[in-house]
């Protein structure tokens, strides 16, 4: 798995074993792993950012979760 924003990659991820989840029951089968990227604010640009996430297989996945760490100085 690669994850890009703004066509820049920032972390790939390689997954050990093919757990079948994809093509057979995902909701008997699939082994649930959690994947945190960072992206810091210098990272963002104005506007629209485009965050892709690209495989070269089966990908599953139930949340995508955006949170914002709180500015201790605000």
């Amino acid at each position: 798995v690669e994850v890009d924003l703004n066509k820049q990659m920032l972390v790939t991820h390689y997954y050990e074993r093919n757990d079948s989840a994809g093509y057979r029951s995902a909701l008997r089968g699939g082994n649930y792993e959690l994947l945190t990227v960072t992206i810091t604010a210098d990272q963002l640009k104005s506007g629209v950012n485009e965050l892709a996430i690209k495989t070269d297989g089966y990908l599953l996945y139930d949340t995508l979760k955006l949170e914002q760490d709180r500015d201790e100085n605000a």
